[in-house]
């Protein structure tokens, strides 16, 4: 009777097992845990930005334009620019290059580029002009800006150029053109000196003051007066004229510089100092038999004022047109 029991139960539990198999085995029963797809990212790769031309961006360019790309070089790590700019009326375009790092004991060994100078390049032609080529690696071409629209200036180290468009001529700004100047003659001493249009001669006779004043015309408000004057010293020891010109002051002034220069054929000495009353004041000194011929000039400003360096270059020219007439 149990034995009966038992096998309609074993049946039932091998129908469960077989229908169980059969279901797992077609994949509508499923135990492995659900894991949701696994989205694939693919990393994004944003783009280099494009290469940003400069551009020189001044008044110029606001007035004119984008500067023409073969008036735009391009220059490396130790290459300095000035410009380009435009020129007033929009047609030329000027600048100057050079290479830095050229004076240091550690530098690389430089050679002078194609690219170094100062060059013009005119938008109606299409042509490139070098207007200064420099002669050695460390000499520094700047462009300093256009006068007008028929000129304009740079620099090369500490000497200023001004070129003309129209002529096509190169002016060295440092030497005062003094042929229109005009002439003082000394019939007495037998001696001849220029002066430019505008100053004022005052040769009237007064022991307590010198031969002659040369007082510069002054250009401001501000510019409280440049003069030059010329006196006849004796010099019985016949001292020599640069042993003449530093026995004429103190030696609490401090000098600045002393040397001897060349005026035409004459040998003379020159010497700068930097005295209590005024910091520009040079004397230059020339020989005549017994006797010694002083220039000197004082510039009347402060030290730093503009028309320091302006006054010296014409006083020096003044002397620089000193000669003997007998």
């Amino acid at each position: 009777m149990r034995e009966k029991g038992f096998a309609p139960i074993l049946i039932i539990i091998l129908i469960a097992v077989v229908i169980g198999g059969y279901l797992i085995y077609s994949g509508k029963i499923n135990f492995k845990q659900s894991i949701p797809p696994q989205t694939s990212v693919t990393p994004t790769i944003q783009p280099s930005p494009a290469k940003e031309i400069p551009k020189y961006n001044n008044g110029s360019v606001q007035t004119c334009g984008d500067i023409p790309g073969k008036a735009f070089p391009e220059y490396g790590r130790l290459e300095m620019r000035t410009g380009p700019q435009w020129s007033p009326d929009c047609k030329n375009i000027a600048w100057a290059m050079w290479q830095s790092g050229t004076g240091c004991p550690d530098c690389p060994k430089a050679t002078l580029s194609e690219k170094e100078g100062v060059f013009l390049y005119s938008t109606t032609d299409k042509n490139l002009t070098t207007i200064y080529k420099p002669q050695k690696v460390n000499e520094t071409p700047e462009f300093l800006g256009w006068v007008d629209k028929d000129n304009f200036i740079f620099k090369v180290d500490q000497k200023r150029f001004n070129y003309n468009l129209i002529t096509r001529k190169l002016v060295d700004q440092n030497k005062t053109d003094t042929s229109n100047w005009k002439t003082y003659t000394n019939t007495k001493y037998g001696f001849e000196i220029k002066y430019p249009e505008g100053a004022v001669i005052d040769d009237k006779p007064d022991p307590t003051k010198p031969l002659v004043w040369i007082f510069l015309p002054k250009q401001s408000n501000q510019d409280s007066g440049s003069q030059l004057s010329i006196d006849i010293a004796d010099n019985p020891k016949l001292k020599s004229v640069k042993d003449f010109c530093l026995s004429r002051w103190d030696s609490k002034y401090s000098i600045i510089e002393e040397k001897q220069i060349r005026i035409g054929d004459i040998i003379a000495h020159t010497v700068r100092l930097n005295t209590h009353f005024s910091p520009n004041i040079s004397t230059t000194c020339i020989a005549k038999e017994n006797k010694i011929i002083v220039l000197d000039f004082d510039i009347d400003s402060i030290e730093n004022d503009p028309l320091v360096k302006e006054h010296t270059q014409i006083l020096n020219s003044i002397i620089s047109t000193f000669k003997f007439t007998n």
